[in-house]
């Protein structure tokens, strides 16, 4: 009877006990998790203070990126008004060429229709109407220094002055010439 009643002391005691082990355990688990949660947080606002840094220095690295990308879409748009306004000065000097070229080649022709149609005049003795067509249809002046010339060379000058009606001064001129 003895040794069951030590037993059963001995089991209610380790019963307590028990219980006691477990309440520490119990809060060991709390102060435990406490300090894993903490240490939990401590890491992660560690990690963002890191990532804040990290993303500032790429933010700055991808501003300056930026503003390189920036400077070359601004070169090259510049480049490309450049280009623009140098082809478009191209294009308008190609149209001006053209047009001195269509004009030279105009007065070329004019200039041998003047010639054929003064030297039939020299062969001519009544050539008025003729006269007064060339006079009509060219009235620059380097057309009428081509018939002046011709007019000199086949002796018609006085027609071809009365026609223009130029100065005695202009005459002695290109007599000269």
């Amino acid at each position: 009877m003895l040794l069951i009643k030590i037993k059963y002391k001995t089991a209610q005691l380790t019963k307590s006990k028990q219980k006691m082990f477990q309440q520490i355990k119990i809060k060991l688990r709390m102060n435990w998790l406490n300090k894993i949660q903490q240490l939990k947080i401590k890491i992660t606002i560690k990690i963002q203070h890191k990532i804040m840094k990290l993303a500032k220095i790429q933010k700055v690295k991808i501003s300056k990126k930026l503003s390189k990308l920036q400077n070359r879409i601004s070169i090259l748009n510049l480049k490309r008004k450049i280009s623009s306004k140098f082809l478009i000065s191209k294009q308008q000097k190609q149209v001006q060429k053209a047009q001195t070229i269509f004009k030279t080649i105009k007065l070329f022709l004019k200039t041998k229709i003047i010639k054929k149609l003064i030297t039939s005049l020299a062969f001519k003795e009544n050539s008025k109407k003729t006269l007064q067509v060339v006079y009509k249809i060219y009235k620059s002046k380097k057309i009428k220094q081509i018939i002046l010339e011709q007019a000199i060379r086949y002796n018609l000058i006085n027609q071809i002055l009365y026609r223009f009606k130029i100065r005695s001064n202009i005459k002695i001129k290109l007599i000269l010439i």
